[in-house]
């Protein structure tokens, strides 16, 4: 691969947000940007929304039916062409009702009781998203 290649695939990895740079690069696991449905429900009330994007270790759900810091919550979601429904117990790391600082409305849930097969499979399927993406992007010439 001559430099020119080489450049050509770090612009489409910065373009998929696989290379992440400041407080982002200090995360633990990768993270995809992608919208699924995420069922989730505190002791009394149960509620819908969307992720923004996941990781092995936990995902961002947008809705204003936010719940607050620490709270624990259970969540159920599927990964497109996955056949497994996800279920974690979780908490809730921060949340905002209202769209904030170029973040939507919504709230960062932290796994905590999901087991390893289910992150390695949330893992490997990022992992092959991004790299689905990436070879999907024309190289610039």
């Amino acid at each position: 691969m001559d430099e020119w290649e080489t450049l050509g695939w770090l612009v489409r990895f910065l373009t998929l947000g696989m290379l992440e740079h400041a407080h982002a690069a200090e995360r633990v696991s990768p993270r995809l940007s992608i919208q699924v449905s995420v069922d989730f429900h505190a002791l009394k009330e149960f509620s819908v929304g969307t992720s923004v994007d996941i990781s092995p270790r936990g995902i961002f759900v947008r809705t204003t039916q936010v719940l607050p810091s620490g709270q624990t919550l259970l969540v159920r979601f599927t990964l497109p062409g996955v056949d497994h429904t996800f279920k974690a117990v979780g908490r809730v790391i921060w949340s905002s009702a209202t769209d904030a600082e170029g973040y939507p409305a919504g709230m960062g849930v932290q796994f905590l009781d999901m087991s390893e097969d289910e992150q390695a499979a949330i893992e490997q399927y990022i992992v092959e998203t991004m790299l689905d993406r990436a070879l999907a992007m024309e190289p610039e010439r």
